[in-house]
C-alpha cells in the first residue's frame, strides 16, 4: 500500500507550532539587537531586554506542547521512496 500524500506531511497543528516557534525566536533575536541602539543605564535599554525575556519564555512555551505532539504522532518519512523512471528510446 502506497503512502498517501497527506501522510507525508507534517500535521497543520506541527507547521502551525513551527511557525510560532520561528516567529517568537526571530522576535527575541530583534529585540536583543535593538537594546544595542539605546545608552546605556537608560529605561529604554530595559524594554527591549524585557521583551527579550518574554520572547523566549514564550517559545519554551510553546515548545513543550510541540515536544507533546510528536510523542503522540510520529513525523513523516525523511525520504520518500524513490520511483525509478524507464525510458525508451523511439
Amino acid at each position: 500500500m502506497k503512502p498517501n500524500a497527506a501522510d507525508a506531511r507534517y500535521s497543520r497543528r506541527a507547521r502551525w507550532y513551527h511557525w510560532l516557534v520561528f516567529a517568537f525566536v526571530a522576535l527575541a533575536y530583534l529585540l536583543i539587537n535593538v537594546r544595542g541602539f539605546a545608552a546605556k543605564d537608560s529605561d529604554v535599554r530595559t524594554h527591549p531586554m524585557q521583551g527579550h525575556i518574554l520572547a523566549g519564555l514564550t517559545v519554551l512555551a510553546l515548545v513543550l506542547p510541540r515536544l507533546l505532539l510528536r510523542l503522540h504522532h510520529t513525523p513523516p518519512p525523511v525520504v520518500r521512496e524513490l520511483v525509478p523512471k524507464i525510458y525508451t528510446v523511439r
